[in-house]
């Protein structure tokens, strides 16, 4: 309630940009004299403005999710109060000059409604408690998702046993539902009673729909009493028998229609939902290797996908921008910092800050291995690399930086005075390589040579 765009909250940002430094310095290990904006860069974490940012846009999108009698609709304008009745301090009660100068959350939301054109039902009548169909039909509906698959490698051989059984009945249909090719072939039939989907990568509402076509198209096959649902999307196994309001419900309660009478005509029938780990590439699923094989030669439906904007989609946008800002900060050296070492990948170029499994350098440090194979990733390496990174670090150049007296400034070589470039390319005491320009470079170096960017005489209780 208090943050939303032309809000006085310096203060109260700058609190909280003092909490999350606090705490990028304690992931990475740099030092407190070290610039903010690159602390939390190599410890991926999203500034605090560009994080309250993307939170007031993501919760400005469950507006559209709010019945038409719910009381916040009594304060907004004519189009989006439904059947709220007005209040006296509504925004529909201002002038138009009046409006553009008032500010505040519901504003936000008036803004952000008329982006999302998803039809969503706040509640729907297959959502309410006793009608749904998880609660109606409980023994004919199982539910299997990541968090009941403690060891990846029982849960292969469980799908193969299960697969056994399958092929086994002619009255049983399989919805396989890949999430790792890039075109879009929901419902495809396979083989007698097998139906494939097959969707993009990332794209919970396509997935979901690609599973609710499956339900479908199985059910228009004769003699099925069983239905057994394959997928490597979590999201798709909570939402595809939940009606309530979220993206894709509309998939969801035209499956869930759909297999009430199903499940109504015979206690027989049943319907399971399997996660399916996609790590390794469904080389024991033959129902999956022939999903690959459709999407091969598949157009993408008109009617899936679309321009719509779904609140997911919505949501995604909110995510990117708010990275875009962040990255097109980081950019500037100003920001980063002067001395931040900027460097590269094998497979990609420079860089760049992201969220994403604790930030680019965190995750490229983690996924080092050594020509055994090994990972050589370790808290000390890690800290050694980012105060590389940032350029303090207990070398002589910070120490006559921050006038140190008591620290020497010259190299254990004999060079005056031991700074970074000195260390990684030039000094004698320490091992190849000597060229980088990569992280992994940079931290290949700091392998062989672990007291580069180390205290020297470490004091006691430290370490």
């Amino acid at each position: 309630m208090w943050y939303y765009n032309g809000a006085r909250n310096k203060g109260i940002i700058k609190m909280l940009t003092s909490m999350q430094r606090k705490a990028g310095l304690w992931i990475t290990g740099a030092f407190r004299t070290s610039p903010t904006s690159g602390v939390k860069a190599l410890a991926g974490l999203l500034p605090i403005p560009h994080l309250l940012k993307r939170m007031a846009d993501r919760a400005a999108a469950r507006f559209v999710t709010l019945t038409k009698t719910h009381p916040l609709r009594a304060l907004v304008t004519e189009e989006y109060h439904g059947k709220a009745l007005l209040h006296r301090i509504s925004l529909a009660c201002l002038t138009p000059r009046q409006r553009e100068k008032v500010k505040g959350p519901l504003v936000d939301n008036t803004l952000v409604c008329p982006q999302i054109s998803e039809p969503i039902a706040p509640v729907p009548p297959q959502a309410q408690p006793g009608l749904r169909l998880i609660n109606r039909f409980k023994e004919q509906i199982g539910i299997s998702n990541v968090d009941n698959v403690p060891v990846i490698d029982i849960r292969h051989v469980e799908l193969r046993d299960y697969l056994i059984d399958w092929f086994a009945n002619p009255n049983a249909a399989i919805v396989a539902v890949d999430a790792s090719q890039p075109v879009v072939a929901p419902g495809q039939p396979g083989r007698a009673a097998t139906a494939a989907a097959v969707i993009q990568r990332g794209r919970a509402r396509i997935q979901l729909s690609a599973v609710s076509t499956g339900i479908l198209q199985a059910l228009l096959l004769d003699d099925i009493n069983e239905i057994d649902i394959l997928t490597d999307l979590s999201t798709a196994i909570d939402r595809i028998l939940d009606c309530s309001a979220h993206s894709g419900q509309q998939y969801s309660i035209a499956a869930c229609d759909a297999l009430k009478s199903w499940l109504e005509s015979n206690p027989n029938n049943i319907i399971r939902i399997y996660y399916t780990p996609s790590d390794r590439r469904w080389g024991y699923l033959p129902i999956h290797a022939e999903a690959h094989e459709l999407a091969c030669g598949l157009q993408v439906p008109g009617n899936v996908g679309g321009g719509k904007m779904t609140i997911d989609k919505f949501k995604k946008q909110a995510d990117a921008s708010a990275l875009k800002a962040w990255t097109n900060q980081f950019e500037s050296p100003s920001y980063r910092g002067h001395n931040f070492l900027a460097l590269g990948t094998l497979d990609a170029g420079e860089l760049i800050p992201t969220t994403v499994k604790g930030g680019s350098w965190m995750q490229s440090a983690k996924e080092a291995i050594d020509q055994g194979g090994n990972s050589i990733y370790s808290n000390a390496l890690f800290a050694c690399m980012c105060q590389a990174i940032l350029n303090h670090a207990p070398i002589g150049s910070y120490y006559e930086r921050f006038n140190f007296t008591d620290e020497p400034r010259s190299c254990s070589c004999g060079t005056s005075l031991e700074s970074r470039d000195h260390i990684i390319k030039r000094c004698m005491l320490y091992k190849e390589p000597r060229v980088v320009r990569r992280l992994d470079q940079l931290i290949n170096f700091l392998k062989w040579n672990p007291t580069a960017f180390a205290f020297k005489n470490a004091p006691t209780g430290v370490g």
